[in-house]
């Protein structure tokens, strides 16, 4: 069922919170991996510093995405600011692409003119198991957060951190065998390091193309295909509806919008049909909770529909009350009869006409 206004303020709370904490964390593992880097020289730590730069910046854009994306629907923004989210998401996608890149050719480089000797092991090593530390952390949070509220910026973080756990450990291996090679004199192996970064880069590629493909698939409004046929299955068991016509689902950050259109059978009052429409409503949030639904009906003919029920849609269709309606079978024929009321000041001649047209249209839906 929809969250109530004091939970959905609590969830803006806590998703903001996280975000902060998230983005104090990575620029704090920034400074520390460029100190690191610069000391030893390592390529390897000095593109983790990069990479944890990054996570500071997609950090920042994390924490006022959530913030733009939780303001009300306004009159320039009728679907609200969720997709800011998902900017949000492509934008940090972007910034991890670049600098994958910028690191590969920098270590194929350093492999090419022989590298460089590395210094501050000790230091180096302490920096990033540090770093595998704290994302292990803070990615347990983002998405146990995420999961709750359903923020797509903070899946992609906490996505982000759980797979920088193991461009760390690339980092860490590459700074073993490389002091190894330097320790043992194995000049093979103090190639290591710009090899260690390499696999980081890659990793982030890898990453990035993922990340990219579902910010891209958000903006583009794609929708599971199973999550729709979930939805039509659902309101198609309201009694009462004939058909899903049609049913479209867009997203925009944790917010999903469905509009449908429904078949209901023509003699419903508008009463009946808003009943109706408020059983639909509650089917589409069982498979989107918190959604914001739009149901349009159009009348259709019932398969059960009675020669009564015909009759009182045609006279529905021109506007006109009809009441004393029967129906006699006359030698193997169908005899209707039924009282109209008209405008008053209507001219008979007019009326006439009228009827003659009215009836028309009953031999039709009726033959």
């Amino acid at each position: 069922m929809p969250h109530t206004a004091e939970t959905i303020a609590a969830f803006s709370a806590e998703k903001r919170r996280v975000a902060l904490h998230s983005m104090l964390a990575a620029a704090v593992m920034t400074v520390l991996k460029l100190a690191a880097g610069l000391v030893s020289g390592s390529l390897g730590v000095l593109s983790d510093a990069a990479h944890s730069g990054l996570d500071m910046v997609g950090s920042m854009l994390t924490y006022f995405s959530v913030r733009v994306s939780d303001k009300p629907a306004d009159e320039d923004h009728t679907y609200g600011h969720g997709k800011f989210e998902n900017f949000s998401s492509f934008g940090e996608v972007l910034l991890m692409a670049a600098s994958s890149a910028w690191f590969i050719w920098e270590a194929i480089q350093r492999i090419l003119h022989n590298g460089k000797e590395l210094q501050g092991f000790q230091w180096s090593v302490a920096v990033v198991l540090c770093s595998v530390a704290v994302d292990f952390w803070r990615s347990r949070r983002l998405r146990d957060v995420a999961d709750r509220t359903g923020s797509s910026a903070l899946a992609t973080d906490a996505f982000h951190f759980a797979s920088d756990i193991w461009s760390s450990l690339a980092v860490l291996c590459g700074l073993c065998v490389a002091w190894v090679g330097v320790h043992f004199d194995i000049p093979v192996l103090r190639y290591a390091d710009p090899l260690a970064a390499i696999v980081v880069s890659l990793l982030i590629l890898r990453l990035t193309v993922r990340l990219g493909r579902e910010a891209v698939d958000v903006l583009l409004d794609q929708i599971p295909a199973e999550t729709r046929l979930r939805l039509i299955e659902d309101v198609t068991q309201v009694p009462g509806v004939l058909s899903v016509e049609q049913a479209r689902v867009r997203r925009a950050g944790a917010n999903y919008f469905a509009d449908l259109t429904l078949a209901l059978p023509r003699r419903y009052t508008f009463e009946h049909t808003g009943e109706l429409v408020r059983s639909a409503t509650e089917a589409v949030h069982r498979t989107l909770p918190d959604a914001d639904v739009v149901i349009h009906t159009v009348p259709r003919q019932a398969r059960a529909e009675s020669i009564f029920d015909r009759v009182r849609a045609v006279a529905a269709r021109n506007n006109v009350s009809v009441h004393e309606l029967s129906v006699q079978s006359h030698k193997g024929k169908l005899r209707v009869e039924q009282h109209l009321e008209l405008d008053e000041a209507l001219p008979l001649l007019t009326a006439h006409d009228f009827v003659c047209t009215l009836e028309s249209e009953i031999l039709r839906e009726v033959p």
